[in-house]
């Protein structure tokens, strides 16, 4: 559903074709029925959390925005919930918009995303990569696990992970801060004068070697005597945040 939570409903018909799909839902003699829900525009342009606003639309007080990722051809939809603030100074285009609707005073009430804020992702390192033999050990969160698969170009450096279920689907660097963070704070990194937002599962890991990295709490690194590299999936204006912090 928009507000993140899952509903399973028996069906009256085979909906497997519509899996990772914008679907209304009806209900006939207990039973659902789905029905594929057409691409809408007419929604886009910046969000201003401190005015409700998308473009030149308002949100609802209560607003319910799912944020996915997924097609057809997936075997699980990624989502997740988000609210204004999230997406705030973050510029929407229509192509981003899966579905919007408007109660009765012309708000957006309801809206589903496409990619937009890389929140739906799993954020951790390579430690290590054996493409010989296919054989990747990953980190996410502190916790290691070892996949099979084919990977081009993997080395021991953050990376923005795609899980299905247990499995390793696809892996896509992060980006590298040129310069070191000069301050850090609970919710923002400075680097070369400029401040980022960090995400709010950012993870830091400390390098003590050039494969072996231990997670250590965000406050480890904002009061200790580290040199810290930040980690960004994408711009801000894009949706992007400090995923990664390395401390050497």
């Amino acid at each position: 559903m928009a507000d993140g939570t899952v509903n399973e409903y028996a069906t009256k018909n085979d909906s497997s074709s519509l899996k990772c799909a914008v679907v209304r839902v009806t209900f006939k003699d207990g039973k659902a029925t789905l029905s594929r829900q057409s691409s809408t525009t007419g929604v886009y342009g910046e969000v201003k959390a401190s005015k409700n606003m998308l473009g030149s639309d308002e949100f609802a007080d209560d607003v319910k925005i799912l944020d996915t990722v997924g097609n057809a051809s997936d075997d699980v939809a990624l989502y997740t919930r988000i609210y204004p603030q999230r997406i705030d100074g973050v510029t929407i285009n229509s192509s981003r918009v899966r579905y919007y609707s408007k109660n009765s005073a012309g708000e957006i009430d309801e809206l589903i995303l496409s990619d937009v804020t890389g929140d739906c992702y799993d954020y951790g390192v390579v430690t290590k990569a054996d493409k010989s033999a296919g054989v990747y050990t990953i980190d996410i969160d502190g916790t290691l696990t070892t996949h099979m698969g084919s990977f081009a170009s993997v080395s021991a450096v953050p990376y923005k992970f795609r899980m299905d279920g247990n499995s390793l689907d696809y892996l896509i660097a992060l980006v590298r801060h040129n310069s070191s963070i000069s301050e850090l704070t609970r919710t923002e990194a400075t680097i070369g004068g400029t401040k980022y937002l960090l995400s709010d599962k950012v993870v830091v890991y400390k390098k003590s070697i050039s494969t072996t990295y231990m997670k250590i709490p965000l406050d480890e690194a904002i009061n200790g005597d580290y040199r810290l590299t930040a980690y960004y999936d994408k711009a801000e204006t894009s949706g992007g945040r400090i995923r990664i912090i390395i401390a050497e």
